[in-house]
């Protein structure tokens, strides 16, 4: 496929995946007794902006291996469900919605059901023993050798389809720093999704000009952390990725998330202030304002101190627009700790909550 019209890649740092042909598949003795029925698949997909990225890179590269991507389920042979489960609803719906496409799948032969995402990394093959209708399970970080199992068993041919990679809207996602080492007490992100790995700022940039050539005009840096991104190979931080990201051509406006308040540093706020593409806008996550719950999250900083970051950062850039996400209800809080949330909420004044 051509440079110019060859879709985004996902290239994770570390060391490369090696091949083994039918390796995502349910082991021999169970597999499916017929022949794929077509090379159309549907993706459901649940979860947060990791997962909406996800399945972004996963349309395009199934897109430019020769399937069609179809919006209606029905119309599908295959159908992909990017699954979350860093609470337990999402797991249910996933399961929920594996439920709804038994009957789909049974009512045409060759018709195929996969999964990836979180809850998918976190059970593992376990999937295969629970799902007796589940034929596939990845891991996201193994996406494109997927994509190369199943485009030698759906036999697809790549001129098909290539240049509908060429069609996106105007924004896109792009992850720029995978994991998280922060382990905080009430998240599974570290043990699905693995230690922190930052990107190539190269990598980055090369799927951004990629997205900016298919009419994507805003795009949002993506991480779990993404403020303690660095740059493996020149140890470049996050304000040095805006800066690059924002001299795209056809890039109008450049966003991340989400921060850690641990990670906010002037370099960052200066990149906001001053770099035309960026947007004035902070994600700053702060959960909870009692110290004693702060503590038990291990989320490493006091009420006061994320204060006083707020407080520097608005002193920084004019107009800054900041969003924030809060647990309430987190096992024994007390009515008293809760209330000290609500003041930092009202002291604050958050533009989303």
């Amino acid at each position: 496929m051509p440079e110019s019209t060859a879709p985004p890649r996902l290239r994770l740092p570390g060391a490369p995946l090696t091949f083994e042909p039918h390796s995502f598949a349910r082991p021999r003795r169970k597999r499916r007794p017929h022949a794929p029925s077509g090379q159309r698949f549907h993706l459901w997909i649940s979860g947060c902006q990791m997962n909406e990225s996800d399945a972004d890179y996963l349309t395009q590269g199934l897109t430019a291996a020769g399937f069609t991507a179809v919006g209606d389920v029905d119309q599908a042979d295959i159908a992909i469900l990017v699954t979350c489960s860093v609470r337990q609803n999402a797991e249910q719906k996933a399961y929920g919605r594996f439920r709804e496409l038994k009957g789909w799948k049974q009512s045409r032969p060759g018709r195929a059901i996969a999964m990836t995402g979180c809850m998918a990394n976190r059970e593992k093959d376990r999937l295969f023993e629970r799902l007796p209708d589940l034929d596939y399970r990845f891991d996201m970080r193994e996406y494109e050798t997927f994509i190369q199992d199943l485009q030698g068993e759906y036999e697809t041919d790549p001129a098909q389809t290539g240049g509908a990679v060429l069609q996106h809207g105007l924004t896109a996602y792009v992850p720029a720093i995978f994991g998280c080492n922060e382990v905080c007490s009430f998240c599974i992100v570290p043990f699905v999704r693995g230690i922190e790995r930052s990107r190539p700022l190269l990598d980055v940039i090369e799927d951004v000009r990629r997205f900016a050539r298919q009419g994507v005009r805003e795009v949002t840096l993506l991480g779990q952390t993404i403020n303690s991104y660095r740059d493996p190979e020149s140890g470049a931080r996050l304000s040095e990725l805006l800066e690059a990201v924002g001299q795209v051509p056809g890039i109008w406006r450049v966003r991340f998330l989400t921060s850690h308040p641990r990670h906010v540093h002037d370099d960052l706020l200066f990149a906001i202030r001053d770099l035309p593409r960026v947007c004035e806008h902070l994600h700053l996550p702060f959960q909870s304002a009692d110290d004693v719950i702060l503590k038990q999250m291990r989320r490493r900083y006091t009420r006061d101190e994320y204060r006083a970051i707020i407080s520097h950062a608005r002193a920084t850039i004019e107009d800054l627009s900041v969003s924030t996400d809060v647990i309430v209800g987190y096992p024994g809080e007390t009515e008293e700790q809760f209330m000290l949330t609500l003041d930092l909420l009202e002291e604050i004044k958050f533009d989303v909550v």
